[in-house]
């Protein structure tokens, strides 16, 4: 029997190949361990676009509450994600927000600078340079921590500009093209933004650098509103003139409508002569807007041939008053507002069926209930809200004479507080346009302006306060000053018929945003 040798298996090279194989493969994950990208995430360029908005969303939230180096992180992630015309936009308010709460969060514990979020601000106030401003940082602390608070004071304004930056870069965008939610919160962020600067700033260069395009920014979003709305109206309106037909539609009307869309209402370089300049001499016209944030007041005045007044009121600026009692809330306001309203409209709606004269007298009765209402809550919002500043919306003569009179009496009283008996040079001088306040609120006999009066000095205090004259409140006998200011007011409100002005006028423009419909 023949015995079977067992047959060996030939080698291959195969196996040293595999094993070559291996260790190619484990060279090749080990020296590139960078994640593979998922073809979904490379081709889907909608998904990286809600992802930079969930990100954007999510760093907005942070900065709000306190988280500034978090949100930073947050946002660098979304800038390397695909972004179109609006998440561009919404990149850009979400990083001006958080320099806005870094900034604060630097002067947190100053006393003076962490109080001007609730400090009413004005533009103008007084002129002076950025120099002198970052050099003469007053506060009522020690010396030894002056140095200190000129540092934290120079970094504030510098990551406030930064935050103005953020929003320059994207404000023609979204002016042009973006919604109409979108278009109020750059806007009222930035004119925010320039009037911080301008309470600690001399805001005098070009562009946005310079104090008007606060109210530019304001004015144009009201009149991109008003062109949007007229532009729906015309659409609407040829619409429904067009026959019905089956051709295309004319390519003419949709190039109109995009013309129409991509320029604005007025530019920067035009505004004051093509917006402002073309108000009657007699005229005053007077913009309120309210802020996204529903918390502060921006009143704009606005006559030919002068700059603009532009005060910022917050509504919580009596806070810190002890004395006051009369706090009014916006969401407050409001809900009694639209209350009367439709109390009113479903009263009118009645009127037909009043057929006796018991019905009749009732309903009138309940009209002249709402008419009182509506004059407590309007008290109640020039009490509250407008305060001393009422003044603004007041057209009257002016009389140099009695003017510079006046002035001399406002500079003595001012003299008797403590930073003017300290100190001696470098005295602030406050611009005449807030003196003009004082002497609007008229004669204070027949009225009680005491309240109205508090407001005005708190302010003036404030501006000394920013501009490196430092004054604890509870060093200034605020009703003493008061009193001054009464004595001396009939002195310039005796005569109003200066300048031949006999038919004065003041127009009121206000906000859809702080309108009923808001």
């Amino acid at each position: 029997m023949t015995e079977k040798t067992p047959s060996r298996r030939p080698k291959t090279p195969t196996r040293r190949g595999g094993r070559a194989t291996k260790a190619l493969r484990s060279t090749v994950i080990k020296s590139s361990p960078t994640k593979e990208v998922s073809p979904i995430e490379s081709e889907c360029t909608t998904l990286l676009k809600q992802k930079g908005d969930i990100q954007r969303l999510i760093a907005r939230s942070m900065a709000l509450q306190g988280e500034c180096e978090s949100a930073t992180e947050t946002l660098e992630r979304a800038a390397k994600l695909p972004a179109g015309n609006q998440e561009i936009i919404f990149q850009g308010l979400v990083e001006a927000i958080n320099h806005l709460q870094k900034a604060f969060s630097l002067v947190s514990s100053d006393p003076v600078f962490s109080s001007l979020q609730e400090s009413t601000i004005s533009l103008p106030s007084i002129a002076l340079s950025l120099e002198f401003v970052r050099s003469n940082i007053a506060s009522p602390v020690k010396k030894s921590t002056r140095k200190a608070i000129v540092k934290k004071a120079k970094a504030f304004i510098e990551v406030l500009e930064q935050a103005r930056d953020c929003l320059l870069k994207v404000h023609t965008e979204a002016m042009k093209s973006g919604s109409s939610t979108t278009i109020p919160r750059v806007a009222s962020l930035l004119t925010s933004i320039i009037v911080l600067l301008s309470a600690m700033t001399d805001l005098k260069g070009r562009g946005p650098e310079h104090p008007l395009f606060a109210s530019y920014s304001l004015e144009l979003q009201k009149g991109l509103a008003t062109q949007r709305e007229k532009l729906v109206v015309e659409t609407e309106k040829h619409g429904a003139m067009a026959q019905e037909t089956l051709q295309w539609p004319e390519i003419g009307a949709s190039c109109v409508t995009t013309a129409i869309l991509d320029a604005a209402p007025f530019e920067f370089s035009s505004f004051q002569t093509e917006y402002i300049d073309v108000i009657p001499k007699e005229w005053a016209a007077v913009s309120v807007t309210m802020s996204e944030n529903r918390k502060e007041l921006y009143i704009t005045r606005f006559q030919t041939g002068q700059s603009q007044l532009m005060v910022r009121l917050p509504l919580n600026r009596h806070n810190s008053r002890d004395d006051y009692l009369g706090l009014i809330e916006y969401d407050a306001v409001m809900e009694e507002l639209n209350e009367i309203i439709q109390r009113s409209n479903t009263s009118t709606h009645q009127a037909k069926y009043m057929e006796n004269k018991a019905d009749r007298a009732q309903w009138w009765s309940e009209r002249q209930d709402l008419d009182d209402q509506m004059k407590v809550l309007l008290e109640g919002i020039e009490r509250a809200w407008l305060g001393g500043f009422k003044g603004i919306f007041i057209q009257y003569s002016k009389n140099p004479v009695l003017f510079a009179r006046f002035k001399a009496s406002f500079d003595k009283i001012l003299s008797k507080i403590p930073s003017r008996k300290r100190k001696k040079a470098g005295k602030v001088n406050i611009d005449y346009r807030i003196l003009e306040l004082f002497i609007a609120l008229g004669n204070p006999e027949g009225q009680d302006l005491d309240e109205a009066l508090t407001d005005l000095i708190f302010f003036v205090v404030d501006i000394l306060q920013f501009h490196g004259e430092g004054n604890a409140y509870d060093e200034i006998d605020i009703d003493s000053v008061s009193h001054n200011f009464d004595v001396r007011f009939p002195v310039h409100n005796t005569d109003r018929t200066v300048d031949g002005y006999s038919n004065d006028r003041s127009l009121v423009s206000i906000s859809r945003r702080g309108s009923i419909q808001s």
